[in-house]
């Protein structure tokens, strides 16, 4: 797209369209707002920033988060911006709102900010739902994987198999006898880490020949949502429904649900064991310390 293809869409001058690019005064509401919103539509990015982009070197590294809340990510962040300090790279941290959309928001900073790349740390299964060939930088996923062509070579993704992690949690409690075992996951699309832990833990039930209970699947809003967990164990509880362990898909979740636990005068693991997921450092500092994945 050239300033001229967007004039003609607008049906105006390419004079005017660069005057609202340059965030001059004299052009009135209605064709700012229509010349705007192609420009968001088309995702317009003005030549000279693109060409500024190539020929200079920022060495500056983008990162982008959606949680800064979960210590797990927020131990990753620190680890990547240590590591761009020692490769002479600079980090530019970025939180992503729930309403923001991922790529537009990314092509908005790798812009302004001349960014040679971006990490995103964290992040939605609702992402791979959106056209990241429109994304000029490499950039790199972590924790999630992005459902991408192959012909992207820009876009990688560093990930876990969550499932065969949450069947490994699962089938731990199994050996240890357990028969009743409870979820506490999170609410979310087929792709969502919640998801991916829950078919981890349908798995070993049926590798375990234990039948399915759906008043043990508990789902929240949220995986980091400690107050959610609570709250959830708590309605478990007044069902009266009998289990002697509990699966949480974090361990933010797992520290509601032993919260819940303690306060209706259960012992863990004398009355049911908990098992979580992430290793974060707090897992070990509580009383009974956190058995984690």
């Amino acid at each position: 797209m050239t300033i001229h293809d967007i004039a003609k869409i607008a049906g105006v001058s390419h004079t005017t369209v660069s005057r609202v690019l340059n965030g001059n005064r004299d052009v009135s509401s209605q064709t700012k707002e229509k010349i705007e919103k192609i420009i968001q539509q088309y995702n317009y990015i003005p030549n000279d920033s693109a060409r500024n982009l190539k020929l200079n070197d920022t060495q500056s590294i983008g990162i982008l988060s959606n949680n800064i809340y979960n210590p797990f990510l927020s131990r990753m962040v620190q680890s990547i911006e240590e590591y761009l300090h020692e490769k002479k790279y600079s980090g530019y941290f970025h939180l992503l709102k729930p309403t923001d959309s991922f790529v537009s928001t990314a092509n908005k900073i790798i812009k302004e900010k001349k960014l040679n790349g971006l990490i995103v740390v964290g992040g939605s299964s609702s992402f791979n739902l959106e056209p990241f060939d429109t994304l000029w930088v490499p950039v790199v996923f972590t924790t999630i994987k992005a459902q991408t062509s192959p012909e992207l070579k820009k876009i990688s993704s560093v990930y876990i198999d969550d499932s065969s992690s949450a069947l490994s949690a699962v089938n731990y409690l199994c050996s240890l006898g357990h028969k009743k075992i409870a979820i506490v996951t999170s609410e979310g699309n087929e792709k969502s880490i919640g998801s991916q832990r829950l078919a981890g833990y349908l798995m070993s039930l049926e590798q375990n020949n234990i039948p399915v209970n759906p008043k043990l699947i508990v789902k929240t809003k949220g995986s980091s949502n400690i107050q959610a967990a609570y709250n959830a164990i708590q309605k478990l509880l007044a069902s009266n429904e009998n289990f002697t362990a509990i699966f949480s898909i974090t361990d933010l979740l797992a520290i509601g649900v032993m919260r819940a636990l303690a306060d209706a005068g259960m012992q863990i693991p004398h009355d049911v064991s908990v098992i979580g997921f992430d290793g974060i450092d707090i897992g070990n500092y509580l009383n009974p310390r956190l058995t984690t994945i």
